[in-house]
């Protein structure tokens, strides 16, 4: 069966979603799909929104990610910026390639293991850097500025203690 309504949108398909699969799939823990999907959604426009407004600033947001963990940690060994970003390594080297390329970020060999690369934001890259977290953080503001402080505080709890409960979560080491 074909469903045509011009009136479900990305973000009201979940509830479409969710009283489609009342009926076509008994058994399911519809609420958890619910969670999933909310999840997933969410995630997927604040990246794209990020996205929107990192444009023109000189980083993409993968490549604002790592030099935010660069920022913050200082100079770390390729392997430890691709734990902490939760990304892949292919990921990690092909976005620190090209922030090397653009004066961002200086790619380390230790006269001590040739092998070990480390990373380290330069003088550019610690301004483009700053300039995208202001404008970002802006953006942020305004994204939970629809939450008080309380609700924003709950939420992360809530994330945590999902997180926390969990050992065998999958994601790219």
């Amino acid at each position: 069966m074909q469903h045509n309504d011009d009136a479900v949108s990305f973000w009201s398909f979940i509830g479409f979603a969710m009283a489609r699969h009342k009926e076509l799939s008994p058994g399911l823990d519809v609420e958890a799909m619910r969670m999933g999907i909310i999840l997933h959604r969410f995630a997927s426009i604040i990246r794209y929104d990020t996205a929107t407004h990192l444009r023109g600033i000189g980083l993409s947001p993968v490549g604002f990610s790592l030099a935010h963990i660069m920022f913050l940690y200082g100079r770390i060994p390729m392997t430890k910026l691709v734990e902490l970003s939760g990304r892949s390594r292919a990921s990690v080297s092909a976005a620190c390639a090209t922030l090397a390329s653009d004066g961002i970020v200086d790619k380390i060999r230790p006269e001590n293991n040739g092998k070990l690369i480390e990373l380290e934001l330069t003088e550019t890259g610690y301004e483009t850097y700053r300039k995208a977290h202001e404008a970002y953080n802006k953006r942020e503001v305004e994204i939970w500025s629809a939450l008080s402080c309380q609700d924003r505080r709950e939420l992360t709890r809530i994330f945590n203690k999902v997180m926390d409960s969990k050992d065998d979560f999958q994601f790219p080491r």
